[in-house]
């Protein structure tokens, strides 16, 4: 679910780190020394400009067409560029596309319910579903034990060095199962 303050940081952050005029030169509508401020021919592809009756002012961070009426600051302009080839886009697309295309880091726009203490009252038991694949994968590897112990002594050095890795983090439980059972099959065969 979409977070609106944060929606509303990522556009206070956009608007601070992007100029509308670069915004124009880097998408190829405007062309030249471009100033803080200018009036130039409107850059929508459905508006046929003949005049010029698009202005922008950087500092303000605004702009404005005043043949087509649209207005606003950047993430409009890249909204209202997109939005007249698909009307399936959206502000959230448009602040997400422009955030990569200029390389501004912008906060997580959706909400995390779970981290909210929402609780379903239905709900009877508490599942704690972390780490039960590794949690899994030790118990298996428990049941190995037997078949380690009758594997020569460099083997099973090399083995437990796998479960001390996995012990310590550096490697998952299911990859060393599968590397343990991989070792056991091939020397009992």
């Amino acid at each position: 679910m979409l977070d609106k303050e944060k929606f509303r940081e990522a556009c206070e952050k956009l608007k601070e780190e992007i100029e509308i005029s670069d915004y124009l030169i880097k998408n190829k509508h405007a062309y030249g020394d471009v100033g803080e401020e200018g009036i130039i021919r409107c850059p929508f592809p459905d508006h046929d400009d003949g005049t010029a009756s698009f202005s922008y002012d950087n500092r303000k961070g605004l702009f404005n067409c005043f043949g087509c009426g649209r207005g606003g600051d950047v993430v409009n302009l890249h909204y209202y560029m997109l939005k007249v080839d698909n009307e399936r886009y959206t502000r959230i697309k448009a602040v997400n596309d422009l955030g990569k295309s200029f390389r501004v880091k912008l906060p997580n726009m959706y909400e995390q319910r779970f981290k909210r203490g929402r609780v379903n009252k239905f709900r009877r038991v508490d599942t704690k579903l972390d780490g039960i694949g590794d949690r899994f994968y030790s118990e298996k590897i428990k049941g190995l034990e037997s078949n380690i112990n009758k594997l020569g002594k460099e083997f099973r050095v090399k083995l437990y060095r796998k479960i001390d890795d996995m012990i310590l983090g550096r490697r998952g439980a299911k990859e060393v199962y599968f590397e343990i059972k991989g070792v056991i099959r091939d020397e009992s065969n």
